[in-house]
């Protein structure tokens, strides 16, 4: 079987890494499988794809330069990753992974003109007509895909996600100083991803955390940087005990995760909510929203809160913080609840839905 994967969300680390394990564990772990890489010319190179200047350019590649070397190079199946961009001429059959659609729920902030909310909707309807399968992050992506765009349910499987390998807690006080050095983290912090991304809900965590400061001895440490070129408020970024860390490596991102007292996940709306995941697998305590797909991943092992209530969200943060013991069992609970989602799995249960394709 000779599964074509399309890498063109290589560049954007969630969608990348999955990517990238279709791509690299496939043929790993199935013997028989082969896996080609497709990008723009028909390679990886990110450079290349990148040159492309309109979404003309991007259609031509899609809809006439693909569909022309699969077909020359006998490829069964196209999986494309990273929610639309299938050829419109079907010949081979094809799957999509629709993570989430953030784009029409949010349509006002992510899809700013009427052109972008076409091309975006045009696409989407693309890709789930044309495709044989659709496989979504979450029984709440399926169910909202079914509301937004009217698929028929039984055409969408759920298969979960899962981390990376290199999520694990980190001992060694090296790999620990090193952040710690680089960022100006000396004290005891919480952790949080997202920068300014409004579904994030970051700026709400940071009024929370600002009245929690009478505790002198924590900081807040935000991962992500200025979303789409905004800047952050002059009111947050005066705050002494809150540290706008931008974006870090994978390391770095292991080993903040390991020295955090907590990870907060404010998030308002999420597909899946890999960051609960990877910080349970350090074994960093969670407390989250209880909001869309998060309660699915998080479990029992994490204290939920909702989102948009700024008092509850203190008194969660604040009864973890203040209860060691607290923080142990959730560590525990976190560690046992990554050991859930495995790769081996997700690439597993992708197979199965190759087969029923072929």
């Amino acid at each position: 079987m000779k599964i074509a994967i399309d890498m063109r969300a290589l560049p954007k680390s969630g969608i990348g890494n999955y990517s990238q394990a279709l791509l690299k564990k496939l043929p790993i772990m199935f013997s028989g499988v082969e896996t080609a890489a497709v990008s723009d010319e028909v390679t990886i190179s990110r450079r290349k794809f990148h040159g492309y200047s309109t979404r003309l350019q991007r259609l031509w590649w899609e809809q006439v330069d693909l569909p022309r070397f699969l077909k020359d190079n006998k490829v069964d199946i196209l999986h494309n990753p990273m929610n639309f961009g299938l050829p419109i001429r079907q010949v081979i059959k094809s799957v999509v992974t629709i993570h989430d659609v953030i784009p029409l729920v949010f349509k006002d902030i992510y899809l700013g003109t009427n052109v972008e909310r076409t091309y975006y909707r045009l696409a989407l309807q693309i890709a789930l007509n044309r495709s044989a399968r659709i496989i979504t992050d979450s029984i709440f992506s399926r169910d909202e895909i079914v509301k937004y765009m009217s698929v028929p349910r039984e055409k969408i499987k759920v298969i979960y996600l899962a981390c990376g390998e290199e999520f694990v807690p980190v001992r060694d006080p090296i790999l620990q100083r090193i952040p710690a050095q680089k960022f100006g983290l000396h004290r005891p912090f919480v952790l949080t991803i997202g920068g300014n991304e409004p579904r994030k809900n970051v700026d709400r965590l940071v009024k929370v955390f600002q009245h929690l400061s009478k505790n002198p001895g924590v900081d807040l440490a935000v991962i992500g940087g200025s979303w789409r070129g905004t800047k952050l408020s002059e009111n947050i970024r005066g705050a002494n005990n809150i540290f706008f860390l931008g974006p870090v490596d994978q390391q770095e991102l292991v080993s903040l995760y390991s020295m955090a007292e907590l990870f907060v996940f404010p998030s308002l709306y999420e597909g899946f909510g890999l960051p609960v995941l990877e910080a349970m697998a350090c074994g960093t305590p969670v407390a989250a929203s209880n909001t869309s797909s998060i309660p699915e991943v998080a479990g029992d092992a994490a204290m939920l809160f909702d989102p948009q209530d700024e008092e509850e969200m203190s008194k969660i943060v604040t009864g973890i913080l203040e209860s060691r013991e607290t923080r142990e069992e959730l560590s525990l609970k976190g560690l046992e609840r990554a050991k859930m989602f495995t790769w081996e799995n997700t690439l597993m249960r992708t197979m199965e839905i190759y087969k029923e394709v072929m």
